[in-house]
């Protein structure tokens, strides 16, 4: 220790605080000090001199220097108590002893601070979640969400279970990627290598960019993993026969049934006499109630800028703004309107025009 190099001086004065403050009054106006520092072994050892007035004044000196020294000290080393030793041997071993319990303090501290940092890690790569939720407010759709987000509609789609036709009902919660790809939930019986397959991942990619506990041969039934820049396979639109029946007029150029002139017959008549009739697609009502030749009738807004007409209804089931899902009962067939018998009038709109239906629908 520092203190030991003052041993053999002729001090008359001898100050240690706490084992790691020693100030040695070498007579007169000159002093040593030594204290500890912020490094190992950073010990700083100095002299300085005070200019008495008088011989007197030397004890008022000494005092004020021990009061800067010690401000220096705590600064450095914390707030202490002091206490005054001039036995050597026991300012030495006390300075070792704090020396030694202050290696041990850090010691731990070192050890919490790494720990933390490695439980740290630990939760980010556990942490499967890269996605959020967004409720659906009225007049969304899946396009309209993807435009305000920046996500493709059909990896949202995907990643919510739905398909990328689907209406969306207000209130419902749909599953958000924060970035390019689809969030999958792991159900009975699923393959990862196939799953991968099938939205052109790799199983390298899809172990990287989940939870390094992720058992890709064993996985749970509903563990959640994300599929980095997922391909969306295409999905062609399924349409269903709306009623069951004879076919009794096709789509295209016929006789008017009552005025016996030529025009154009915008959809398909079925022969259901007072049957049930179904949406032929998930959508959303626009229409329900009387509309002129047609009689009763429903219209069906969908995705993709189609719509679909039934004319001609003894019955109707559903209301304007309802949401349907696909094979949903909507009404029965009759003969309201401008009808020769008891049939449906199923029409199938794209962008404002009608378009055969039998092209949609098998018979």
């Amino acid at each position: 220790m520092y203190h030991n190099r003052f041993q053999n001086r002729n001090a008359r004065y001898l100050l240690e605080i706490k084992g790691g403050f020693s100030l040695l009054h070498l007579g007169g106006t000159r002093f040593m000090y030594s204290f500890p520092g912020r490094s190992h072994p950073g010990y700083v050892v100095g002299r300085f001199e005070i200019n008495a007035l008088s011989r007197h004044m030397q004890g008022i000196a000494f005092l004020l220097t021990a009061g800067l020294l010690f401000a220096a000290y705590t600064f450095f080393t914390g707030p202490s108590s002091a206490s005054t030793s001039t036995n050597p041997a026991a300012v030495s071993s006390t300075i070792e002893d704090e020396m030694v319990k202050t290696s041990r303090e850090m010691d731990k501290k070192t050890e919490e601070m790494k720990q933390k940092i490695l439980s740290m890690d630990d939760e980010e790569s556990t942490s499967t979640k890269s996605f959020y939720h967004y409720k659906v407010k009225k007049g969304d759709t899946l396009g309209s969400i993807s435009k305000a987000l920046g996500i493709r509609a059909d990896q949202i789609a995907a990643s919510s279970n739905l398909k990328h036709y689907d209406v969306l009902k207000p209130g419902q919660k749909l599953v958000i990627p924060e970035k390019k790809g689809v969030v999958y939930t792991i159900k009975k019986g699923d393959v990862i290598a196939k799953v991968a397959q099938y939205y052109s991942v790799s199983v390298e990619d899809i172990q990287a960019s989940n939870s390094e506990n992720l058992d890709l041969d064993m996985p749970e039934d509903g563990t959640i993993i994300f599929l980095p820049n997922a391909r969306v396979p295409v999905v062609n639109r399924t349409w269903i026969l709306p009623a069951y029946g004879r076919l009794t007029s096709r789509f295209g150029r016929r006789r008017h049934p009552f005025h016996r002139y030529y025009q154009k017959h915008t959809g398909i008549d079925i022969g259901s006499k007072y049957g049930t009739v179904k949406a032929a697609r998930t959508g959303q009502v626009i229409f329900a109630g009387r509309l002129g030749n047609y009689g009763n009738a429903v219209i069906i807004k969908h995705p993709g800028g189609y719509k679909t007409l039934y004319a001609h209804l003894s019955r109707i089931y559903v209301k304007k703004g309802s949401s349907i899902r696909q094979g949903k009962r909507i009404g029965r067939s009759g003969n309201t309107g401008m009808s020769t018998g008891p049939h449906l009038h199923f029409e199938i709109i794209k962008n404002g025009r009608p378009v055969n239906p039998l092209r949609y629908v098998r018979y």
